[in-house]
């Protein structure tokens, strides 16, 4: 429960713990885990020198890496990635954090907290094609009580309707820019979040889920809708100020910087958003008008570039 102090709750688990035998709890823990872990196997048919898996994982690596065949360590490596979400992401709890739930430290690198430009959503990529929704669901709560503050967020600093989130997060529901312009001006963290909801709906696509998604989806496409503004060179829609996280780009005098107009990547999440919120709208018979309009906006973002000197997407 918000605001309740959390040790009487710890405490009380753990006296029932103890009242357990060691074997008792492990058997329980084992059935717990594997009730998730279960639902999702890969099988490769090539077979594998059973002498390799007796090696340490180090070593394992350490030959991968000269290119000695290894069948089965990229689904060791697959099952790692099961194992640390299981682990660390629980209905009802916190999602999966930057530094991993469990870190030792008091005061972890980064705080601990939740990096929105790319880390956090990482985390998560695995969570529904594996078939591990439930443990997607501590992120897709975390993301809808992101709004309330992230409504003041945008109110504040932007003077728009919506809700938005920069780079870092917190348990405290932080969604204000960073302390540093070069990064922490990001502005489409919410929005991105915003695409785990809707791919947790499409795995599960059911018409309550949608309902309870949807105003999340509305309130972070209304941010941008409101701080969309028009390029003067090329008429584009672009987000204004914004960066493309832990990327520079560098001028024909020499000026190295971060803070622009319109990133690649906030282009990107913008279309996908507003595409989804549409989608959303039309399957809940809602707000034609509102999803009118965010059609319109999204054939206007500036679109994907491609550079002539490299053949790559250009992110400015």
């Amino acid at each position: 429960k918000r605001g309740a102090d959390p040790l009487p709750v710890v405490q009380k688990a753990v006296n029932a713990a103890s009242k357990m035998s060691w074997s008792v709890l492990k058997n329980k823990h084992i059935a717990d885990f594997q009730s998730f872990y279960n639902r999702n196997i890969i099988q490769l048919t090539a077979k594998q020198n059973t002498s390799v898996e007796k090696l340490a994982t180090a070593e394992r690596l350490v030959r991968f890496s000269k290119g000695v065949s290894d069948v089965t360590l990229p689904i060791l490596y697959f099952n790692f990635g099961r194992y640390l979400l299981i682990s660390s992401s629980r209905p009802g709890g916190l999602p999966a954090n930057l530094q991993g739930l469990w870190a030792e430290e008091y005061q972890t690198p980064w705080n601990g907290d939740y990096h929105l430009n790319i880390n956090l959503q990482m985390n998560y990529w695995p969570a529904e094609s594996t078939n591990l929704a439930d443990c997607h669901k501590p992120l897709v709560q975390f993301t809808q009580q992101l709004v309330k503050p992230g409504e003041k967020t945008a109110q504040a600093y932007y003077n728009t309707k919506g809700w938005v989130a920069h780079v870092i997060a917190n348990p405290w529901k932080f969604t204000a820019p960073g302390e540093g312009a070069d990064w922490g001006s990001t502005l489409s963290g919410g929005a991105w979040l915003c695409e785990h909801l809707w791919q947790h709906y499409l795995y599960n696509p059911n018409i309550e889920v949608l309902k309870q998604i949807y105003p999340v989806l509305k309130g972070a496409s209304e941010f941008y809708k409101g701080i969309l503004i028009e390029d003067p060179k090329t008429k584009w829609l672009v987000t204004a100020p914004s960066n493309s996280p832990e990327n520079s780009y560098k001028t024909e005098d020499g000026f190295v910087g971060q803070t622009t107009m319109g990133p690649t990547m906030d282009m990107q999440i913008g279309r996908e958003l507003f595409t989804n919120t549409i989608t959303a709208a039309t399957l809940l018979g809602v707000d034609a008008d509102f999803a009118t309009t965010l059609e319109q906006l999204k054939n206007r973002l500036a679109p994907n570039q491609i550079s002539a000197k490299t053949g790559g997407v250009q992110e400015w």
